[in-house]
């Protein structure tokens, strides 16, 4: 029986390629999208795998034009991280052009226990070369696997970055009018498109500012260091639709809902700081309506996604240019549909019953042993309750989004537009202002 870590040695061998139809006798394909028809989504989204299929020739055009073919190391080693199962990162220089590039070492021969981190190894150079054309994530300059015994090395560009949470802990919480914070904002926005429209990979863990990084002055955003896994929202034809392999968290719709979650904690660390779990609650009133409504519904639009997904026929909202199905399907031929949801009788609701809540207040009982005495309430509980009815005590109650927030949608917004004032100058004066202080 093979050594898991061979198959993860080989996907490290192997050139790009994508996942054809017809693999080793098992056929991929995406989880159907039922209950997004139901709430409104269209019928048909492009997958990755499709992305990668139609623009597969420019994705290799551009490989083998940013491609290093070897690398050079001086005397001195510059060992930036050595790993206990053998992995090294290494600073080198190019053959041709002697610009600096960081080398992945990675070991052939790999203990058995450590499979899983080489794993990982693999999906993140899989990644990279998926997101080929994207300026948001850093460039796949190739590999070398004949000139070093034992290891197979992958180039990445050598990038000095400044990472954005580690930005704000020393400098502080940004404010929505600087230029800077605009620029980030929408630049974060479309590496996040980049990666959910052109990487096939998973995200095993949230994304955060850690893993956003500012260079050359603040004017160019890369996301670096994700935790990429294995393929998203694709699953084996003997798998069953429901159960522990079944991966609908990773299709499209539940992706985005995903993104644009982690999205607002990115604004709102920004704004705000890192929030541990004991700090209270920021409040957004200091930020503008169309900033703080951003905000709000993006931390709430994994949460609503779950909402309609399960919601109750009557409270979904189907759009007039989809025709009925089921039931209200057959009512439409018989023409007994009057353009309402059609309830069964079998997934009816019972209607809600009257909550009890404890009365802190003390009732009649608490008076004393039933009798004559306790017959009568005391003049200080009926006063009592008689102000509890004028003044009504608020209830904090969750609402759900009123529409499905989508990445495009965001984009489109006049918020996250920057100004016409944010040019080349702008950028810098802004970075020199909030950095300077630290140098």
């Amino acid at each position: 029986m093979p050594l898991p870590r061979i198959s993860a040695m080989l996907r490290l061998a192997l050139p790009h390629c994508r996942d054809p139809p017809l693999q080793s006798g098992r056929r991929w394909r995406l989880l159907p999208a039922v209950s997004g028809r139901r709430l409104g989504w269209p019928r048909r989204r492009a997958s990755t795998q499709e992305f990668q299929w139609t623009r597969g020739p420019e994705i290799e055009r551009r490989l083998q034009e940013i491609r290093v073919p070897a690398v050079a190391f001086p005397r001195g080693e510059r060992v930036l991280e050595r790993t206990p199962w053998g992995m090294r990162r290494l600073v080198g220089a190019a053959v041709k052009t002697g610009e600096e590039v960081e080398v992945l070492e990675v070991p052939w021969d790999v203990p058995l226990g450590h499979a899983h981190l080489a794993e990982e190894v693999s999906n993140h150079v899989e990644a990279l070369k998926q997101l080929a054309l994207s300026p948001y994530f850093l460039d796949y300059l190739g590999c070398d696997f004949s000139s070093h015994s034992g290891v197979g090395l992958h180039f990445v560009p050598f990038k000095r970055g400044v990472c954005l949470r580690r930005l704000v802990r020393d400098v502080g919480p940004m404010h929505e009018i600087n230029p800077l914070f605009q620029y980030w904002a929408r630049e974060i926005l479309l590496g996040l498109r980049d990666y959910l429209y052109q990487c096939c990979q998973e995200l095993t863990s949230d994304l955060s500012l850690e893993h956003v990084f500012a260079h050359q002055e603040g004017l160019q955003v890369l996301l670096q260091g994700l935790p990429f896994g294995g393929r998203r929202g694709a699953l084996m034809e003997e798998f069953p639709d429901c159960g522990p392999e079944c991966r609908w968290r990773n299709d499209f719709v539940p992706m985005e809902s995903r993104l644009i979650a982690m999205y607002g904690a990115m604004l709102l660390e920004l704004l705000y700081g890192e929030q541990d779990l004991d700090d209270p609650v920021p409040p957004l009133h200091s930020l503008s309506a169309g900033l703080r409504a951003i905000v709000s519904q993006a931390l709430n639009t994994r949460e609503t996604l779950d909402h309609l997904s399960v919601a109750v026929p009557e409270t979904r909202k189907r759009p007039e240019e989809l025709p009925p199905d089921g039931c209200e399907a057959e009512l439409v031929g018989t023409g007994g549909f009057n353009g309402e949801v059609c309830e069964l009788p079998w997934v009816r609701r019972r209607p809600d019953a009257r909550p009890l809540l404890p009365n802190p207040e003390r009732s009649l009982d608490a008076v004393g042993r039933p009798g004559p005495s306790s017959a009568q309430p005391s003049a200080a509980g009926e006063a009592s309750r008689e102000e509890a009815k004028e003044k009504a005590v608020p209830q904090l109650r969750w609402e759900p989004n009123p529409d499905m927030l989508t990445i495009q949608g965001l984009l489109n917004n006049p918020t996250l537009y920057p100004q016409r004032s944010e040019s080349f100058p702008a950028l810098m004066d802004a970075w020199e202002s909030y950095c300077g202080g630290q140098r």
